[in-house]
C-alpha cells in the first residue's frame, strides 16, 4: 500500500468488554516510526493487551480521526 500524503496516524481498537462494539483510540501519532514502535510494543508478550483486542487493531492515516471537527 503506497501512502500519497501521511496525514499523522490515529490506531484504534475495540475493547474486549464493550458491549457497544465502539472503537477506541488507542494512540495517535504525528509519524510512521511512532506508530511502528507502538505497534511492535503492545504486540510483546505481557504488554497488557488481549489476543482479542489486539485482532481489531485498525490503523488509519488521520491524526484527527474521530476528533471533533
Amino acid at each position: 500500500m503506497d501512502i500519497i500524503e501521511e496525514k499523522g496516524w490515529t490506531v484504534t481498537y475495540i475493547p474486549w468488554e464493550d458491549t457497544e462494539g465502539r472503537p477506541r483510540v488507542a494512540g495517535r501519532f504525528k509519524t510512521t516510526r511512532e506508530k511502528d514502535e507502538f505497534l511492535e510494543k503492545i504486540h510483546e508478550p505481557d504488554s497488557g493487551w488481549m489476543d482479542e483486542e489486539l485482532a481489531m487493531i485498525s490503523i488509519i492515516n488521520d491524526y484527527n480521526y474521530m476528533l471533533p471537527r
